[in-house]
């Protein structure tokens, strides 16, 4: 995940400031918040990774308000 993170970015296509750490989050926090939803529909993580995905876009990005996590 680190090294196709770091190729998207240098291609432009995630933000500068965006790592593999914060992209492996990421990816497993909609899974698990809609976990707790009651009478969720099937897929909802679906939805929401669409939404984290336009996040990482660089256009329109401003500064994240912490660093990101350490690598593993």
């Amino acid at each position: 995940m680190h090294r196709l993170v770091d190729r998207a970015r240098d291609d432009g296509a995630v933000r500068a400031d965006v790592t593999g750490a914060d992209v492996i989050l990421l990816m497993c926090a909609p899974s698990y918040v809609t976990s707790y939803l009651p009478d969720a529909a099937p897929d909802p993580w679906q939805r929401y990774l669409a939404i984290i995905v336009d996040g990482l876009r660089p256009e329109g990005a401003h500064p994240l308000p912490h660093p990101p996590p350490a690598a593993p």
